[in-house]
């Protein structure tokens, strides 16, 4: 018996040990109406998430007679929301059999005065929540009471989450389930509401407005009022005098007119005889002017936690320079002199002396498994940072550099995953053309035992003519036809018939 337990539990060890790897976690949709002599289309495109190269494209053919007034009105809903001149139409995205789904009329224009979300409506002064069952292919509308006629948009999560507002109260609005719940805010006073967004989505959101303060979510619930967190404290103030604090590991809000900072620790500060608080005041504490550190008792914090406990303050002889920093991409500081790294186990900043002078940093291209990395130009030299305390020189750069959105040119060379190709193209009138993904391998197979390839074609134009990046030959070619970045199918076509296995 113990040993088919020790074998059930190695089987789900090994299993919860692979996790299963699919190129299309890591992709998007975007939707856009196409017009041509053929009819109106929906086009459904797959992003790669470099944000421009797609790996697949469906297309809805919407009507007999071209219209041009045609447009997606939304698609953050159970379905995508279309529209023309006259009227509101809905479209399942969902359905397997997308390009055979054809819009469905939900209401004439001229009874809407005011939608959200793609499947709110106000009609005749009545908010409805409209729902779609691909199942029985069954269209919804659901009188919503609680919501005011007269309330507007405030703000908006990452998940749909809606907060609205009129002259009196403020409502939260969120769909899950294919249905809506409407939920009145206790105590917020519509007027002075405030809703301020955490860097990293899935950290607490902050609503509150004079009196009253919430920590929520991105479903914005209201199960956290912490109002007497601060009262407990001595707060008898009004929040949105408060000046809000986010630099790296300090948050909280900074009491100018009684010189207190309220520390924020997301997980909690334990108090003594006292319930554990998320807030917790430093008196007589003043911030440096770049709101990066924190001085209680004249030592230097960067972290809220540390400010709190009084441990872990900065070491360094020479304050004055904290109060210049900027804080660079890759986690680099400077004071307008010389640049430096944070060491977290000493709590001081150590110099770089490999970097020198003035640098303009560019972001990296996140294609998938085909990237490139973030580099800097410094003394007219292209560098990429190798490892935490080395750098690269890949390159000389005498001219500027160009965003060509997969990639980066200069020197009529081109830097593109991650390679340095030299490129027989006209540096004043090159750009973009258009990218299509090559998915040979989707899926890993589910523990790994399959790679995943992906390779990219990418187009480019300048005023001589159209050329290809291909990322799985690592060419740069001339294309012969000039309309075949024109659009996704040209760019397949073109794929297929010259594509060298």
């Amino acid at each position: 018996m113990f040993k088919k337990i020790a074998f059930c539990l190695l089987l789900l060890l090994n299993f919860s040990t692979f996790a299963s790897e699919c190129y299309h976690y890591h992709t998007s949709v975007q939707y856009k109406i196409e017009t041509n002599i053929n009819g109106v289309f929906l086009v459904c495109n797959t992003i790669d998430p470099n944000g421009v190269s797609i790996s697949e494209s469906k297309k809805v053919k919407l009507s007999v007679i071209p219209q041009e007034d045609w447009g997606v009105e939304n698609k953050d809903g159970d379905f995508i929301l279309l529209s023309n001149k006259n009227a509101y139409f809905i479209l399942n995205h969902s359905s397997y059999d997308f390009e055979k789904n054809q819009p469905i009329k939900i209401f004439d224009k001229s009874e809407i005065t005011s939608t959200f979300n793609g499947n709110m409506f106000l009609k005749n002064n009545e908010w409805i929540y409209v729902s779609y069952d691909d199942f029985e292919k069954k269209v919804t509308r659901k009188k919503i009471t609680n919501l005011p006629s007269d309330a507007d948009f405030f703000a908006k999560t990452p998940t749909n989450s809606y907060l609205l507002k009129n002259k009196e109260s403020v409502y939260t609005c969120v769909f899950s389930n294919n249905d809506v719940e409407v939920v009145k805010v206790p105590n917020i006073n519509a007027s002075t509401v405030r809703l301020i967004a955490p860097e990293y989505y899935l950290d607490n959101y902050f609503l509150f407005d004079n009196d009253t303060f919430y920590l929520t979510s991105t479903s914005l619930d209201l199960n956290s009022d912490v109002t007497n967190e601060f009262k407990m404290l001595g707060f008898s103030g009004d929040f949105t005098t408060l000046e809000h604090i986010n630099k790296g590991f300090l948050s909280g809000f900074y009491d100018v007119k009684e010189n207190t900072f309220w520390s924020y620790v997301e997980a909690g500060i334990s108090l003594e005889g006292s319930p554990d608080t998320h807030f917790y005041p430093i008196e007589n504490a003043k911030l440096t002017s770049n709101k990066m550190f924190v001085v209680v008792n004249g030592k230097y914090y960067n972290h809220s936690w540390n400010a709190v406990y009084e441990t872990g303050e900065i070491s360094t002889a020479n304050t004055f320079f904290l109060d210049k920093l900027e804080l660079f991409p890759n986690d680099i500081y400077y004071d307008g002199s010389a640049y430096y790294r944070f060491n977290y186990d000493g709590n001081t900043f150590v110099l770089i002396d490999y970097l020198k002078g003035n640098i303009a940093f560019y972001n990296g291209i996140k294609s998938y498994q085909h990237g490139t990395a973030p580099f800097f130009i410094m003394q007219k030299g292209l560098y990429v940072f190798n490892g935490e305390n080395t750098i690269k020189k890949l390159a000389d750069v005498n001219n500027e550099i160009k965003d060509l959105s997969v990639g980066y040119t200069f020197n009529n060379q081109l830097f593109i995953d991650n390679e340095l190709i030299t490129t027989p193209t006209d540096f004043n009138s090159i750009e973009f053309a258009g990218s299509l993904v090559d998915v040979q391998s989707p899926c890993d197979g589910g523990r790994g035992q399959i790679p995943v390839v992906v390779h990219y074609y990418h187009f480019f134009k300048d005023k001589n003519g159209l050329y290809v990046y291909s990322t799985e030959r690592k060419t740069f070619e001339k294309v012969t036809n000039e309309n075949v970045a024109n659009n996704f199918e040209s760019m397949q076509n073109w794929m297929q018939k010259n594509k060298k296995v």
